[in-house]
């Protein structure tokens, strides 16, 4: 088949098993829900030593076959570094999953996905008055290029494509509505 998404883990730990908050944008022990439509969809399962690899035993690979209208729970103890004694007593494993699409459906006009919901914690301030989002320093530095990268590709678009008029109309219909949506987002 082919493959979709590669082999993962949705969260991240350290070396010692522990959940790396910093590292996380779901939240802690909390598990993922996908609701398969369409045509169906492989997730497939490797349990995974961090020096050693892939465990090749013949239990340390799952396959299920998630069909249209199937609600699958990604389990997160099964992402979690730990010692699972019936494939070794030294090293810390967990399971890896990725997704296929089986390749009898790999057809011109086939088409699934899976919806993926979880619970996220990604703090954020908001102000109160306006209920939007405030931008830390690096997303204002990027709004600004964003503006000035926006501005000059207006103006060289206006100067190529239209006559002086309109250029003029667009281009103050595009400043009023930018500081429209700074002035909104203070």
């Amino acid at each position: 088949g082919k493959q979709v998404v590669p082999p993962h883990r949705d969260n991240l730990y350290d070396s010692e098993g522990n959940f790396m908050a910093n590292k996380n944008s779901q939240k802690e022990d909390t598990g993922t829900f996908i609701l398969v439509l369409g045509d169906p969809r492989i997730i497939k399962f490797q349990l995974t030593r961090k020096k050693k690899g892939h465990v090749t035993h013949y239990l340390a690979q799952q396959t299920h076959v998630l069909k249209h209208g199937a609600l699958f729970m990604l389990n997160p103890m099964c992402e979690r570094p730990a010692i699972r004694a019936f494939f070794d007593e030294l090293e810390m494993s967990y399971w890896e999953h990725g997704q296929k699409v089986p390749s009898l459906l790999d057809r011109e006009n086939g088409m699934g996905f899976g919806m993926a919901f979880r619970v996220c914690v990604v703090p954020r301030q908001i102000n109160a008055e306006t209920g939007s989002l405030v931008l830390t320093e690096r997303e204002r530095k990027w709004d600004a290029q964003c503006f000035h990268d926006n501005n000059k590709l207006l103006e060289n678009f206006i100067s190529d494509k239209m006559c002086s008029a309109m250029a003029e109309e667009m281009y103050e219909s595009f400043h009023s509505m930018y500081e429209c949506h700074r002035q909104y987002k203070k």
